[in-house]
């Protein structure tokens, strides 16, 4: 198992960049499409962690359906697990990558997934139309 600052030296290199993290340890990515997502170590620090706030969840009966999708989305094979932040107001996704065999390459591809299922999201709550 590697340790999370080779992990995320190993996920700079792949994106052609240097990542350092903060004095939390976390590492916020902006990507060229405007997402932002953080990048850190989970408690246990066996995992490295992705997280990205998706969008703000309006309130009403469309709420009460788009977590309603998000629980089945979870049920299913995916790049990332929903929540929802009652601090933030926000469906957040996040994701779990082992760093047991961690490849930076893997990595990046997996991120790529993540953001482009984090944007299916933004345009659900967006639209209120469930994929």
């Amino acid at each position: 198992m590697i340790s999370y600052e080779e992990a995320i030296n190993a996920l700079g290199i792949a994106l052609g960049t240097t990542l350092k993290p903060d004095q939390h340890g976390t590492c916020l990515l902006k990507v060229k499409s405007g997402e932002e997502v953080y990048a850190e170590k989970d408690k246990k620090g066996t995992n490295l962690l992705f997280g990205m706030m998706i969008e703000r969840v309006p309130p009403g009966k469309g709420r009460e359906r788009l977590f309603q999708g998000a629980l089945i989305a979870n049920s299913k094979s995916s790049p990332g697990t929903l929540a929802y932040s009652r601090k933030a107001d926000k469906l957040l996704l996040f994701a779990f990558l082992p760093l047991s065999n961690f490849k930076g390459q893997d990595a990046v591809e997996h991120l790529k997934a993540f953001i482009e299922y984090g944007q299916t999201w933004r345009e659900v709550i967006r639209t209120g139309r469930l994929p």
